[in-house]
């Protein structure tokens, strides 16, 4: 029974947390704490993994608050999970408030959870906070990775700040990390908003030079800049290559 092997609940809870079961396994917990069950941390991480996975921060926050109050320290993974089911409903300000909370709580605060954090506040359009938390991640003690610097890229590039892009783009290679199709394609992307033709061009020759395959986003932001700068020529040569390519240009 649960009650002498508690971590077969913890095993049916990782379950249904994996099925995106997000509501039975908050029911689960609930029987279990009425049946006065053990209910432990590997519980609460099971159905707050639960929420991440079935969108659901409020409840997520809830379990949180929920740990707290049965004297149970939630940890790194429990925060990250948190913050993650807050990034995919672009509650960015409380995606912040977790990290906060575990600067505040002494919880370890790792690239998961930044990158978590960062995602949220990219959806929110908040292009100058994200690039506040990379910055603060080195004086954290924790080093960034490919994915924190493609959503502080992303995060400018939706909102047109391409010399902001271009940066990131530059630093990359002062962490030693590589830039990928996805850094590439949002950085052109941001330089096709602020009628950079010239860099969206040199930075598409950049990647084959690399040997990254540009993908259809890339193309065609580089052709759409390229017709803002009256660059014809350019864009047809890029049109060419898509369709030799089998890639499908924009309309």
């Amino acid at each position: 029974s649960w009650r002498r092997q508690p971590r077969r609940a913890t095993a049916a809870l990782s379950t249904l947390a994996k099925q995106q079961q997000t509501l039975v396994a908050l029911e689960v917990l609930q029987y279990m704490a009425e049946a006065k069950l053990e209910v432990n941390s590997f519980h609460y991480s099971a159905c707050i993994s639960a929420c991440e996975k079935g969108a659901r921060w409020q409840h997520s926050l809830e379990l949180l608050a929920a740990m707290q109050n049965d004297a149970i320290p939630p940890d790194t993974i429990t925060c990250s999970s948190a913050i993650s089911a807050c990034a995919k409903c672009s509650e960015w300000q409380q995606a912040v408030s977790l990290l906060e909370f575990m600067g505040t709580e002494a919880i370890a605060v790792d690239t998961i959870a930044y990158n978590s954090a960062m995602s949220a506040i990219e959806k929110g359009g908040m292009w100058q906070i994200a690039l506040d938390l990379l910055a603060a991640m080195p004086r954290m003690g924790v080093r960034p990775d490919q994915i924190t610097f493609n959503v502080a890229v992303s995060s400018c590039g939706r909102c047109g700040y391409w010399t902001q892009a271009l940066s990131l783009l530059s630093a990359m290679a002062v962490e030693a990390l590589e830039p990928n199709k996805v850094t590439y394609s949002t950085v052109v992307s941001a330089l096709d908003k602020g009628n950079r033709w010239q860099w969206a061009l040199e930075l598409l020759q950049s990647m084959q030079t690399s040997a990254i395959e540009p993908n259809e986003v890339t193309y065609n932001s580089a052709i759409s800049a390229s017709g803002k700068g009256g660059q014809w020529q350019a864009a047809l040569e890029l049109l060419r290559a898509m369709h030799t390519k089998a890639l499908t240009p924009d309309r």
